[in-house]
């Protein structure tokens, strides 16, 4: 290569350089800073854990079926719990919402037990999760997707949807629960044994965290003989609101 044109190369590369420390910190930043992870939000259901094992109560699309602590036994032909969004709470104060995929998610209590299903995710930079918020909230009909084994109508301005047959004595007692109440669940993870979820933001794979409840709690202490839609409305609240678990890694 003839002299100019070496001086001609080896001044575009000092300049080039230069540019690079001097002008292009951005360039370099952009290499050095943590990256982002996502953070995937599962949900599931099962019955109340025995010896440290779930029993079977029924398979994906069958009814469920339970005794409950007052001796009824209970067949759970459909059911519907609602979930319309998932804040995650930042040990450093922050809050973000999780962007949910396909929007409210209705899930099917008679599918598949412990089968989880995605709900949403988001993206997050190196921090800590001490918590998490799952709101649950109202069906809407003529926005949300229904269960495909279940009409829209069916479980329209429901949170909590249960219906079936309650026995006892050979007395048998029809039941269909409605609550439309919203019900915001806070999941502590410092209070877990393993402490808060870190993000390092350079995880080659997702963070995942499911959120999981039974169904085979909603009737506990119930006397179907005594007690009206309303009443196991109220108890359906208070049942689900202390029967969420958050799985976290």
């Amino acid at each position: 290569m003839p002299a100019p044109a070496l001086r001609s190369a080896a001044a575009a590369l000092t300049l080039a350089t230069a540019s690079l420390f001097a002008g292009g910190c951005d360039l370099i930043d952009a290499f050095t800073d943590p990256g982002e992870t996502l953070v995937t939000v599962f949900a599931n259901h099962h019955a109340t854990p025995e010896n440290g094992a779930v029993p079977d109560r029924g398979g994906a699309g069958e009814v469920r079926v339970f005794d409950t602590d007052e001796g009824w036994t209970i067949n759970l032909t459909e059911g519907v719990i609602t979930t319309r969004g998932v804040t995650l709470h930042g040990c450093n104060g922050s809050q973000t919402e999780v962007d949910m995929y396909f929007g409210a998610h209705a899930e099917d209590l008679c599918s598949a037990d412990l089968d989880r299903r995605t709900v949403g995710g988001v993206e997050l930079s190196a921090q800590d999760i001490c918590g998490m918020t799952v709101h649950y909230g109202a069906f809407a009909a003529d926005t949300d997707e229904a269960p495909a084994t279940m009409e829209a109508g069916r479980v329209d301005g429901s949170t909590v949807f249960l219906a079936g047959f309650a026995e006892k004595n050979g007395e048998v007692v029809e039941f269909e629960v409605h609550t439309p109440a919203a019900i915001d669940v806070f999941e502590d993870f410092s209070d877990s044994p393993r402490g808060p979820v870190r993000i390092k933001g350079d995880e080659p794979f997702p963070v995942e965290l499911t959120v999981t409840k039974t169904y085979d709690r909603f009737f506990d202490g119930v006397d179907f003989t005594a007690l009206d839609a309303d009443d196991l409305g109220r108890q359906a609240e208070a049942i689900l609101e202390l029967e969420t678990r958050v799985q976290a890694p």
